[in-house]
């Protein structure tokens, strides 16, 4: 338990964590999903805990316990030891600024490493292909230019994975970064040992390309967070930021929809989308539910009918009472929903990341018994070294961790900009081997577009006029297949 209970740590009230024996929060500082499966690993060997799920590409955490008297303290405090910080899941809008600034900062940082990785590189291929260059004391100066150059890409470009590297190696549980840590510095630390011995052999490309590489895979998986952050953006934004909220004495007043409260009443005018969850006490009109029932046809609303934030007022002004407050409606609870599920796996991902886990203590054994093998076989610690490297640079685990959830991420967002939403990971791996699929109702296989396809009574023509008339200049459902029916029969 925490030396000192805390009701209210990092914005979270943790009395009401507890009782739910669920928290769900975003992980600030995440660097990649080798950092995400450290955070995941160190959240589950807490005492007490029974699930902990932690994703990169949604930055957020699963963790959930059993026991009442679990103190959810000690998974902050556990998170904050590794360099990280647990913090309330914040909004797609500010989700998506962080995002902004981790990638300019690793563009800078990518700018830095292509910009003197290219000198260095320049250098190092000169000693590649011409053999007299690389045996003359030339060579060696140009050796040493070489790895000066490198110098800002295997300190300021590369610190990152250092920092991220030592993080996990002190709390025990060493993943990627440190992987590519030891990698750079030991290809870095081979170069310089070359040159003391006034040799051009060195191998500082090694270390600005692993370095520039893995800096674009880190834009690459931060824009694959920015897609997932934006699908739950995208949900939001089907529901109004400002709703007319009535006073006393009956005048409406434009206020942001987080201001208002249960008990007040809303002024919906007709072609407007409702901003708040509640129920209809004036008027009757025609609301289009399909973000809450998937049905393309609108239902009749009159007082006493309960209506959701994102649904559309179709015809007529109608007055609603708010039932529940802003960031507790249905598309906030569909939002949070998304960003759960993004911190679970699925089991094709639990497999890969265990096979990652166990790549990267097999990749350092496996590298210490190549320096071992070379330096019996050769006597010369340089070749021996180049030897270990070469395994540690080969087994880096970058798409094996990562290949799996962003896939997974991307997926989830498209699917959800189509107004499809996966219950979970699993949920979509079985869609894979789906043969037939049975819906439970018609109206979601429609286009949700109404035709007009025949008349009663009178002239076609004549009536068609009428009609398209009377629906100018109104929001109705029939007011498309009226006003198209009368184009194609000619009706000016």
């Amino acid at each position: 338990m925490s030396a000192t209970p805390a009701f209210a740590v990092n914005g979270l009230d943790l009395e009401s964590v507890r009782r739910a024996r669920r928290l769900v929060v975003s992980i600030e500082g995440m660097w990649c999903a080798g950092c995400a499966m450290a955070v995941e690993r160190a959240i589950a060997r807490i005492p007490g805990v029974r699930f902990a799920s932690t994703s990169f590409a949604g930055g957020s955490a699963l963790v959930r316990w059993d026991d009442e008297e679990f103190d959810p303290a000690r998974v902050i405090e556990r998170v904050a030891k590794l360099g990280y910080k647990v913090a309330p899941l914040i909004e797609a809008g500010e989700m998506e600024r962080r995002i902004d600034e981790e990638v300019r900062a690793v563009w800078l940082r990518l700018a830095v490493a292509l910009f003197f990785g290219m000198w260095s590189m320049a250098g190092s291929l000169v000693l590649y292909l011409e053999p007299q260059v690389a045996t003359s004391t030339a060579g060696v100066w140009m050796a040493a230019g070489a790895v000066i150059a490198a110098a800002p890409v295997v300190t300021y470009a590369a610190w990152p994975f250092y920092r991220m590297g030592w993080r996990t190696l002190r709390a025990g549980l060493p993943g990627m970064d440190a992987l590519i840590s030891v990698g750079v510095l030991a290809s870095t630390a081979l170069s310089l040992w070359q040159l003391g011995q006034g040799r051009p052999e060195v191998y500082i490309d090694t270390a600005t390309m692993l370095v520039t590489f893995l800096l674009i895979g880190r834009l690459i998986e931060l824009h694959a967070r920015r897609r997932s952050s934006a699908a739950v953006a995208a949900l939001r934004q089907a529901a109004p930021e400002t709703a007319m909220r009535l006073r006393a004495d009956g005048a409406a007043d434009e206020v942001r929809a987080a201001e208002v409260q249960v008990g007040d009443r809303v002024l919906v005018r007709a072609g407007e989308r409702i901003a708040v969850d509640g129920r209809v006490v004036e008027g009757d009109s025609d609301i289009e539910r399909g973000l809450v029932t998937g049905e393309a046809m609108p239902a009749a609303a009159g007082p006493g009918f309960s209506v959701e934030a994102g649904s559309m007022n179709l015809s007529c002004r109608i007055v609603v009472e708010v039932t529940a407050p802003y960031g507790e409606r249905f598309i906030d609870r569909v939002g949070l929903r998304m960003l759960e599920l993004a911190g679970t796996k699925s089991q094709a991902a639990l497999q890969a990341e265990r096979f990652a886990r166990w790549l990267i203590p097999a990749a350092l054994g496996f590298s210490v018994l190549a320096f071992g093998w070379g330096f019996v076989e050769t006597g010369a610690f340089d070749q021996a070294l180049l030897r270990a490297l070469s395994v540690l640079v080969a087994a880096c685990p970058c798409a094996v961790g990562l290949a799996l959830p962003l896939a997974y991420a991307t997926s989830t967002a498209t699917a959800a900009r189509q107004g499809v939403l996966f219950r979970d990971a699993a949920a979509m791996e079985a869609l894979a081997g789906a043969r037939s699929v049975l819906f439970d109702k018609t109206g979601t296989l429609t286009a949700g577009e109404l035709e007009l396809v025949d008349s009663v009574g009178g002239q076609r023509r004549e009536l068609l006029a009428w009609a398209a008339q009377a629906e100018a200049g109104v929001i109705h459902p029939l007011r498309h297949a009226i006003q198209t029916a009368a184009r194609t029969a000619g009706v000016p």
